[in-house]
């Protein structure tokens, strides 16, 4: 991947050598950091670092020299990515409101909060229409990557962001969340699949001794919802004990709450894939995973990318699911319906209660890659839809038995 370079008054100089490079974006870090040999250091405080057409760069703002185990100088540049330097900014509601509104059509909107938190010297919003409509309340002094992240959530959708080389600044839009499903048949892929039942009834004592002691019964259901409404009853339940001896009414609600979302079993996403990979995924893009045969499935979305380019020249992107918006569920185990039809990821998918892993090769998701853009032709009973890449496939009129033999 090529790396462009500006000098500190935003003038790109050319292509950036350099030693290596880490960038992350999403729910933490939003920092890029390059090595350069000290001797042949090109990056200055104030230097954009991006590559063209992609989400990948940031600004330089702090650098830190040391000698390294070869007897050289290393130079280290660091600074905030394109949603680091949203992060810096927080959004503070207008005089007379609670909160600031994000409404009306998204890139529009998107235009007005770069002008309200200070950013059009660096940050464009596309001019096109992109169909997509938003209408939230940002929480209040929430920092301008959350709320903005947030705000198209609620639409289904993500923000997208490269740089744009003849307006010098960063281009951002709104785009639809793509969706991306693994399908996980025991017969075309290794799989091992566990399922954890997590406590879904909490029993929360409070303040008080034997009978007048508050005491107060939380409940999670299938989606980790924590309500006083109980879901799982007889064989599916399963109680757990939170005591705050301090704790009043309301406050123990709250911190039982909060106790009782920790003990769901926490939910991941994680992709090990090998150097010298493609980026195939979009941060906050959806992906699911699951498996027919038994009936189970997870889904999740891409809450964090890494991109690290080594000093030998490999290149590796790592993903990070959301936690806060995986979810796991059941699927239907007779009578006719619908099943996506994927290619099934690399050498081996795990999925551990809402954790679903896959480790695969470059080659594996470069091949993955191909197979997705191909046509599809099917034969009855099988019916096929195909909408851009992804592609649907439905089964006319048969039994459960009957549809597992297809896809054996």
């Amino acid at each position: 991947m090529e790396f462009i370079y500006t000098d500190a008054q935003r003038v790109p100089v050319g292509v950036l050598e350099f030693e290596s490079i880490d960038i992350s974006i999403g729910d933490s870090g939003n920092e890029i950091e390059i090595v350069q040999e000290s001797r042949s250091a090109t990056l200055k405080e104030g230097s954009l670092v991006f590559a063209l057409g992609t989400e990948w760069g940031g600004l330089v703002r702090h650098q830190d020299t040391k000698p390294s185990v070869d007897g050289t100088r290393k130079v280290t540049f660091a600074g905030p990515t394109w949603t680091g330097l949203l992060a810096e900014r927080i959004v503070v509601p207008p005089t007379g409101k609670d909160h600031y509104q994000m409404e009306g059509e998204a890139n529009s909107a998107i235009s007005g909060l770069i002008s309200y938190i200070g950013l059009s010297d660096i940050f464009v919003s596309s001019g096109e229409e992109s169909g997509i409509v938003l209408a939230t309340d940002l929480n209040r002094f929430c920092n301008a990557w959350d709320g903005l992240r947030s705000a198209l959530a609620d639409s289904s959708a993500r923000l997208g962001a490269t740089f744009d080389y003849e307006l010098g600044k960063v281009r951002l839009w709104a785009a639809q969340r793509e969706q991306f499903s693994l399908a996980v048949n025991s017969e075309n892929s290794p799989v091992e699949i566990t399922v954890n039942s997590p406590v879904n009834h909490l029993v929360c004592a409070g303040t008080g001794e034997l009978q007048d002691r508050v005491v107060v019964h939380l409940y999670a259901d299938e989606k980790g919802n924590v309500s006083q409404t109980q879901t799982f009853k007889g064989l599916k339940q399963i109680d757990g004990f939170y005591e705050n001896t301090t704790a009043e009414l309301e406050e123990l609600i709250e911190a039982g709450t909060k106790k009782l979302k920790e003990l769901q079993d926490a939910s991941s996403v994680t992709f090990d894939i090998e150097d010298s990979a493609t980026d195939l995924f979009s941060l906050d893009q959806e992906l699911t995973g699951y498996d027919s045969d038994i009936g189970i499935q997870a889904t999740t979305t891409i809450g964090k990318k890494v991109l690290v380019i080594s000093s030998n020249g490999d290149t590796s992107f790592r993903y990070e699911p959301s936690e806060s918006q995986t979810t796991t569920s059941s699927l239907s185990g007779s009578g006719s319906g619908t099943t996506v039809a994927t290619y099934s990821a690399g050498k081996g998918i795990r999925i551990s209660g809402r954790t679903i892993s896959a480790e695969v090769s470059a080659g594996d998701l470069t091949n993955a890659a191909a197979e997705l853009v191909k046509s599809v032709i099917a034969e009855g009973p099988v019916l096929s839809e195909r909408n851009g890449q992804e592609v649907t496939l439905a089964l006319d009129l048969v039994t459960a038995t009957e549809a597992n033999a297809w896809f054996a």
